[in-house]
């Protein structure tokens, strides 16, 4: 999926490609991630999302990664409560929260970013 997204300043919209970088030489702002989406919706599909594993690697086409990553980690897939009492209140219909309390490796709520930062930054190394 590399060729299909790189880095984009969010100010002045600079492209970056795929350097291992946080924030723009020339306005100094925060870079993002910015797709190809035509190149994504080919590989990116309803099919190919239900094929993968149930967890954050199945979304890995659309993720910042090194090609042919492969994790050992079951990071994310956290389970959708309903909450039934807080959607009364506030007026809605089927509202569900993440439970971020359980179903993590580490127990925390940063596992997958930080998971995905960590695979993206092993991918980098083994490319030196």
């Amino acid at each position: 999926m590399a060729d299909h997204f790189q880095l984009k300043c969010r100010e002045c919209g600079k492209l970056w490609g795929n350097e291992p970088r946080s924030f723009c030489d020339e306005c100094l702002s925060p870079l993002e991630v910015s797709y190809d989406m035509d190149a994504a919706r080919g590989l990116f599909t309803r099919k190919n999302i239900e094929a993968g594993p149930t967890n954050l690697w199945r979304y890995s086409a659309l993720l910042p990664l090194a090609e042919g990553f492969q994790s050992t980690l079951p990071t994310g897939f956290t389970p959708l409560v309903e909450a039934r009492h807080l959607s009364q209140r506030l007026g809605t219909r089927n509202l569900y929260v993440k439970n971020d309390a359980v179903c993590f490796p580490t127990l925390s709520f940063k596992d997958r970013v930080v998971a995905s930062r960590w695979r993206r930054r092993a991918g980098l190394d083994s490319r030196s």
